[in-house]
């Protein structure tokens, strides 16, 4: 550094009068020597000072060594870099990765602190207060929590996972949930029911469930629920091992990378971010194929259920008419499952080199923490999105087809009733509306693995009032998660 500061300045060369003595000299070079510390300066008449620049403009060498020196120290205590505090001002680098590095750091940030925690807890804490008041006290400190950008919503999903039956929340997860929001810990009671269907064929059974919950409704009576389990569980058996045999290949395509990159053995834990997903378009392949036949079988169905069999008094809706949907439908639960895999790979990474675990101890979380937890993911998410696709189908034969749009004049909210079935589902459950915004919002699902239907009802059935719709912050208070947002308020 300091030959670069050195270097960075201009040479200053002082001319002396032959006039003057052996003295004056000495102090005339000493001034100029300080010249670089001093503000102003004084000489005799006959001394002159020049500054000689070098031709090559150095003056940005001293700030490039220190940005340079900078970026080094994050790097070793692990500073993204485009966290922005490492060096230079940043003037590159994606949204996406910036917001991946800026993750990343604060995982390493939160990580630290429970280190610090259970250390101040252990040196400090604990022996104050066995000191002062014996071992029946349990006293801990915990850092306050920091405000994420995300946490609200990661939080909201959380919650809308758990009501969906996706995984069943342990006491700590629980614990961390109360500490977020501002709520007291303290023990937790979860009650014993099946996280998931015990069989593939308890995913859509609305005829037995059903038949021991309530009747059916007259409206209901027109619905093939053996037939509509039957399809969903064909379709569904199809996809997800489809889709978790990919998953598998990018797990060990990840690792390929890690290995060839030498995250671990050469400590480099920036080359994370360099990781890529691979075979993303064979599993798009096999969803899009997955969602188009889900929406032939919703639109057959939508058609036997107004006339039965005379099929043939219908328009025919393409799926290639709304190609556009089903690919962006696609894309979409595509990147979340494998941003998924690659975020919970690049967690295990980071965590295997701060603990020094070896590159064996990494590849293994990967191999099983991740994959099982995909594998969870991938069942959820499926089985939401297919109920999805199959209503979404339906609905839009009877608001399309020339004939079936004159018909259908309302439909009745239809939910699986049994011990997994959440409060929303439940509370429009048997609900009927007209036709119109409220019934576009609601179209099942309305949380993870939603069971719902909705029947249609047709100008030649009794309706004795319609009920009235619910609004927003109804839907959201009663557990419907992805409801997105609108105005209609209660009429």
């Amino acid at each position: 550094m300091r030959y670069a500061e050195r270097f960075a300045s201009p040479t200053v060369i002082g001319r002396f009068d032959s006039k003057m003595t052996s003295a004056e000299v000495d102090d005339f070079y000493t001034t100029l020597t300080a010249l670089q510390d001093q503000t102003t300066i004084v000489m005799p008449d006959a001394a002159k000072v020049e500054l000689i620049q070098a031709i090559r403009d150095s003056s940005d060498t001293y700030e490039n060594i220190l940005n340079m020196l900078n970026l080094w120290i994050g790097r070793a205590i692990l500073v993204p870099d485009l966290l922005g505090v490492s060096g230079s001002k940043t003037i590159g680098g994606s949204l996406a990765l910036g917001k991946e590095q800026f993750g990343l750091f604060q995982s390493m940030v939160e990580k630290d602190r429970r280190l610090l925690a259970k250390k101040i807890n252990l040196k400090l804490i604990r022996p104050l207060v066995t000191v002062n008041f014996g071992d029946q006290y349990k006293c801990e400190f915990e850092f306050r929590a920091y405000d994420s950008g995300e946490q609200n919503q990661l939080m909201d999903m959380w919650i809308r996972a758990v009501n969906g039956g996706a995984f069943r929340p342990n006491a700590d997860e629980i614990n961390y949930f109360r500490r977020n929001v501002g709520f007291p810990e303290g023990d937790v009671e979860i009650p014993e029911k099946p996280l998931l269907p015990k069989s593939e064929t308890d995913r859509f059974s609305n005829s037995i469930k059903f038949s021991k919950a309530r009747d059916f409704t007259p409206y209901e009576s027109k619905i093939d629920f053996e037939m509509v389990e039957r399809e969903l569980d064909r379709s569904e058996k199809s996809v997800v091992p489809a889709l978790l045999a990919i998953s598998s290949k990018i797990a060990s395509d990840l690792i390929d990378q890690i290995r060839s990159k030498k995250i671990v053995e050469d400590f480099k834990p920036e080359k994370i971010n360099d990781l890529e997903i691979h075979f993303r378009k064979e599993m798009n392949d096999a969803v899009r194929v997955h969602f188009i036949s889900i929406f032939r079988n919703g639109v057959e169905q939508a058609k036997k259920e107004i006339f039965g069999n005379a099929v043939d008094k219908f328009s025919e809706i393409d799926p290639d008419d709304f190609e556009d949907i089903i690919r962006a439908d696609s894309f979409k639960l595509v990147g979340d499952i494998t941003s998924r895999i690659l975020r919970r790979s690049q967690d295990e990474i980071l965590s295997g080199i701060k603990d020094g675990a070896s590159l064996g101890k990494i590849v293994t979380a990967i191999k099983d923490k991740v994959l099982q937890e995909n594998e969870n993911y991938i069942i959820a998410t499926v089985r939401t999105r297919t109920t999805e696709i199959f209503n979404q189908s339906r609905k839009t034969f009877y608001e399309t087809d020339d004939i079936a749009k004159e018909i259908v004049v309302g439909y009745q909210f239809s939910a699986v009733m049994d011990e997994r079935t959440t409060p929303v589902c439940a509370s429009l459950d048997q609900k009927i509306f007209e036709k119109g915004e409220f019934v576009d919002r609601v179209v099942p699902p309305l949380h993870f693995s939603c069971r719902s239907l909705l029947v249609p009802i047709t100008r030649f059935e009794k309706v004795e009032q319609w009920d009235k719709p619910k609004n927003y912050e109804w839907l959201k208070n009663h557990g419907a998660g992805l409801v997105q947002k609108f105005t209609q308020e209660n009429r």
